[in-house]
């Protein structure tokens, strides 16, 4: 759940880009950077909590191809 949830923040705050860059209004991009900040201080929130847990996955790693033969 921890995972979708720091998905959706992804989505979101891109979503978010895309339509202050389509918008011809003056005033949207102002409190789409402020919705944003604060999408990103939750998703960044989430994402501390899932290393302390270890709930994060780990990058794919080199085998040893040493152990390998």
């Amino acid at each position: 759940m921890m995972y979708c949830i720091s998905l959706f923040c992804s989505f979101s705050i891109g979503k978010n880009a895309i339509g202050t860059a389509f918008s011809l209004r003056n005033d949207i991009p102002a409190k789409a950077a402020i919705f944003t900040k604060d999408i990103f201080e939750y998703a960044h929130r989430g994402a501390k909590i899932m290393i302390q847990n270890g709930w994060m996955e780990e990058p794919p790693q080199m085998e040893e191809r040493r152990n390998l033969i």
